[in-house]
């Protein structure tokens, strides 16, 4: 019996064929906590690019809602950024700017690069 990845592990497979017997299921629920098979066929998509898409939908969905478990949305916008990089500084200043309007942008984006510096020390 396969030793359970401390009940972290979800296995997602898309694809039309497949069928699993009482072993093979076994198996999955050793190897994996949770097993989502999505039984995809769509025809002429030889670059696979629907399955691709519904991949990424899942895992997205299943993102989101892990962030709503540890609690980090504020209405329908997740408020854990990482400012590794311009385009997240950007885009926490933007959610910052709507809740209080009337901030001083170069005062934000200076706070910002201080928690940003502040963040890389711990580590």
């Amino acid at each position: 019996m396969m030793h359970r990845l401390q009940e972290k592990t979800a296995l997602i497979i898309i694809n039309p064929h497949v069928t699993l017997s009482k072993t093979n299921v076994q198996f999955l629920q050793d190897c994996a906590k949770a097993v989502l098979i999505i039984p995809l066929n769509v025809k002429n998509d030889f670059l696979d690019i629907v399955s691709t898409i519904t991949l990424k939908q899942v895992l997205n969905l299943i993102s989101n809602i892990t962030m709503i478990g540890l609690g980090k949305i504020r209405g329908n916008i997740i408020i854990d950024i990482a400012l590794n990089n311009y385009k997240l500084i950007a885009r926490a200043m933007r959610i910052v700017k709507k809740r209080y309007p009337d901030i001083n942008e170069r005062a934000l984006y200076n706070k910002l690069l201080i928690i940003k510096e502040y963040k890389k020390s711990l580590n």
